[in-house]
Order: C-alpha cells, then sequence, then structure tokens
C-alpha cells in the first residue's frame, strides 16, 4: 500500500525553497528469508532519505501524541497538527492559504483528477460545517490550544482561510505524579490520556497494577468479535478495582482464619506490615536471573515465546519486543521471563511461601 502511495508535497508558505514535489513513499520493498525468519525491506525516495539521514539540517514537525490522543477523527487530529505549529509565533496565526490548501490538508480523500485534466475535491463549505467546526471545538476542548476560524472573502466567495492561534494557560502539574516510560508508552498505545494515568497513580494504584490492567485492556480491544468498548479509561478503572478486590479477598480470609480482627472490625488499628516472604523472593530471584548471561537468558525469551504466543496478552507490540532486547526494558515481558527462569530452577511453587509445621 506504502509503495502505491503517491505523495504530492507543496510548500506551506512563501518562504519554503521547494515549491512543489512529487514521490512514493517507498521506492522499492521486499520480502527475504534469512535463517528461516522473514524479513520485510524497504526503501525511501532519494530525496526523502536525505531529509531522514540529517536532523539537524532539517527540522522535523513534532507530532504531540499525548495531545492528539485525546482527538477523534482524521480532521481534528491534522487540523490540531497544523496548528500547534503557530502556538510560539508572535503573530497567532497560521498561514493564510486558499480554501482548497486547507481541504486537502483536512481530508484523507485525495482530490480526483478528471480526464480534462481538472481537479475535483470537497467543497470548503460543506467541510466546513461537516467537519471544520466541530474539529475546532474539540481542539479548543480537549488540547493544549484553543483555535479560532478565520475567513477572507470577496464579495460572498471565501477566497482565503487562516487560524487564530492561542495557548492556553498551563495547568498546575506539581502534584502530579511522575510516571515511567512504559507506563506512558503503553497508556498511549491503549488510548489512555496521561491526566487519566496520573489520576490513578494519584488516589493510590501502583504502577505495578496498572501494567497489567492495561495488558488486559489492550488485549480486549483487539476482539473484534466483542462488543466495543465506549470508555477505555472507565474500563480500566473496572479492571482495577477487580484486581484489588481479588488480592483483598485472600487477606482478610486468612485474618478470619487466624481469628485475627480484619481491617473493618471495630477498633482495629493496621500497622505497617513486616516485609512480606513473597517480595524477598522476587529480590532474591531477580538477582540471580541479572547474574546471567544474555545467552542464558535468552533461553527463557525463547520459552515464553513459545508458550504464550496465542496467549490473550500478547499483543503484537510485546511480540516484537520480546524479539529483541526492549523486553529488558518492559516491566511486564521481564516478570514473564524471570518467572520461567524461577519455575525451570526451582519448580511451578517457586513463589509459594513453604509452611513450618
Amino acid at each position: 500500500e506504502m509503495r502505491r502511495l503517491e505523495v504530492d508535497w507543496e510548500a506551506p508558505d512563501a518562504s519554503s525553497g521547494v515549491i512543489w514535489r512529487s514521490m512514493s513513499v517507498l521506492s522499492e520493498a521486499g520480502l527475504e528469508l534469512r535463517q528461516g525468519n522473514t524479513w520485510v525491506t524497504w526503501a525511501f525516495p532519494p530525496s526523502l532519505m536525505t531529509v531522514l539521514a540529517d536532523p539537524k539540517q532539517y527540522h522535523y514537525t513534532q507530532i504531540d501524541l499525548e495531545q492528539s490522543s485525546r482527538l477523534q477523527g482524521y480532521t481534528a487530529i491534522a487540523l490540531y497538527q497544523v496548528c500547534r505549529r503557530y502556538k510560539t509565533s508572535p503573530t497567532g496565526v497560521t498561514c493564510r492559504c486558499p480554501p482548497d490548501w486547507w481541504v486537502d490538508a483536512l481530508t484523507n480523500t485525495p482530490a480526483t483528477v478528471l480526464p480534462d485534466g481538472s481537479v475535483r475535491r470537497r467543497e470548503w463549505r460543506k467541510l466546513k460545517s461537516e467537519s471544520v467546526l466541530k474539529a475546532v471545538q474539540e481542539i479548543n476542548e480537549h488540547t493544549d490550544i484553543e483555535i479560532e476560524l478565520l475567513e477572507f472573502r470577496e464579495g460572498r466567495m471565501v477566497t482565503q482561510v487562516q487560524f487564530a492561534v492561542r495557548r492556553k494557560a498551563l495547568p498546575n502539574i506539581g502534584d502530579l505524579p511522575k510516571l515511567s516510560d512504559e507506563l506512558v508508552r503503553l497508556g498511549t498505545e491503549v488510548g489512555i490520556p496521561l491526566k487519566d494515568l496520573s489520576g490513578l497513580v494519584k488516589i493510590g494504584h501502583s504502577e505495578s497494577n496498572i501494567l497489567p490492567a492495561l495488558v488486559k485492556l489492550q488485549a480486549r480491544l483487539g476482539r473484534p468479535d466483542l462488543v466495543e468498548v465506549q470508555s477505555r479509561t472507565a474500563y480500566l478503572r473496572s479492571l482495577l478495582e477487580e484486581m484489588d478486590l481479588f488480592r483483598a479477598a485472600p487477606a482478610e480470609n486468612a485474618r478470619a482464619k487466624d481469628g485475627e480482627p480484619s481491617a473493618v472490625d471495630h477498633g482495629y488499628v493496621e500497622t505497617q506490615p513486616a516485609p512480606r516472604w513473597i517480595d524477598s523472593r522476587r529480590d532474591d530471584i531477580d538477582r540471580e536471573f541479572r547474574q546471567l548471561s544474555r545467552d542464558e537468558q535468552q533461553k527463557f525469551v525463547d520459552q515464553v515465546l513459545s508458550l504464550n504466543r496465542e496467549a490473550g496478552w500478547m499483543t503484537a507490540t510485546l511480540f516484537r519486543r520480546l524479539q529483541t532486547s526492549e523486553w529488558r526494558e518492559t516491566k511486564v515481558l521481564y516478570l514473564k521471563v524471570r518467572d520461567e527462569y524461577a519455575k525451570a530452577v526451582y519448580g511451578e511453587d517457586w513463589d509459594i511461601e513453604p509452611q513450618l509445621f
């Protein structure tokens, strides 16, 4: 698909050097068999490769995934990415272009070239009423900028379109908890806003609970045979509540069995718990596992791949990371591999505390 996709690049303003350029996204693509594995290969066009190879000379437009994830629909995301480039501009406005330029920039359907050479595209007034006004409202409500549509007319005809751009006042984030890179990455992949993740951590949910819940959510989103998840944040909260109940029940049952008052009994004051056996056990296993060579660790990575390839939690992203060294920085995968080591050395009951009679 990328091999067949042709791109026409037009200068966004009069100061750009290249006025127009046309190319395919990929100049070639292929499949190669290497040591029993199939590799996908591709090459970029020379002009595109020149830009990619010299990021110091060519300044890329940074895409704010955290802000974009708050938006829905192609027009809103495309309009935000155009306008955010101007949020620090002293003029406070975007480039001023004909309506047709904005139609091409804000729709994912290319214009049709007719046999006579003329170009047919959607009318600006229709795009404006159907998508642009809604996109402006969505951007103003959910992102870090506020924009305003400006139209310039000759008579009754709109000849130029521009957007005014203003930055919103930054919220006070001094008291927000710091999120790990892995939590941010996985949360972004499943479409959970960072402010929601921060809120969950702030009310007491640990990252060690949120990460597996995100993996479950990702697996649930990958089930097209089930009803669509309407609110991903609400679904994540329900998963965390279920996990909390699951963890709380054994503790309450153990107290009742030993004749101790539960946390809800009148007059019971919960003290700081002593270090748990399982925590010490896991620390010992971690130290042992990290002392293994990479080749020795790879045996247990292969076991996780073979045993869990079809498991619900094994998403395409996690599967790819398991095949590279990224699994060491991915907490969910590291724990899976470490547990395989523990089972191989100490047996299936490695995490069960021995009972003294």
